[in-house]
């Protein structure tokens, strides 16, 4: 049985594509920065040239935060029941009568479930740590992105922390044949695109 109902549709294309995008782009913008972070010596010099990618990156993290909240708020208030965790396609094409053929996909249960599931792993890793929740961290790395998006004292050890981050998030997505990626970028219509 087909997911045809307007509201899921619409969820779908306002905030789950949108959200695997945001999450495609900070991994994509993220690898960039830190492969040149790498490349450049991670030094004050580095800094220097990469800290306005730094700033950006750190924005592109607090618009995800703020967006992905909204989305769950939607998720946990009355969504969640239209997507059941199963391979029923997301009927998105102009009359609802079969999948969007111009968008990646097809969209099903499991991969709107899967959308929502590496938000929660997000928020869990910007409060404590860890991508499964339970650490103790108390929000200091969201804490951390917002004061660089904010651009506040951007300095070597602060920038030095992002892309630890970074490639928390990296090590991650790319874990067991990149499968939490692979989820991303199956719902994702622009994954690198500039926000």
């Amino acid at each position: 049985m087909a997911i045809t109902d307007n509201r899921a549709i619409q969820f779908c294309n306002e905030q789950i594509r949108p959200l695997a995008d945001y999450l495609g782009r900070i991994y994509y913008l993220g690898i960039a920065i830190d492969n040149q972070w790498t490349a450049l010596g991670e030094d004050a010099d580095a800094l220097a040239i990469l800290g306005n990618d730094m700033v950006r990156l750190s924005r592109i993290i607090r618009q995800t935060i703020s967006f992905g909240s909204g989305v769950n708020t939607d998720w946990i208030s009355g969504v969640s029941p239209i997507f059941p965790n199963t391979t029923e396609q997301v009927f998105d094409n102009d009359d609802n009568t079969a999948p969007d053929p111009t968008r990646p996909g097809p969209l099903t249960g499991i991969k709107v479930n899967n959308i929502i599931t590496r938000r929660t792993e997000f928020a869990n890793w910007l409060d404590t740590g860890l991508f499964a929740g339970g650490g103790a961290d108390a929000g200091a790395q969201r804490n951390r992105f917002i004061m660089n998006a904010l651009g506040q004292a951007l300095n070597l050890a602060r920038a030095t922390t992002t892309m630890l981050f970074v490639r928390q998030l990296r090590t991650e997505y790319e874990a067991l044949a990149k499968a939490k990626l692979i989820t991303i970028l199956e719902v994702a219509v622009n994954p690198g695109g500039t926000a």
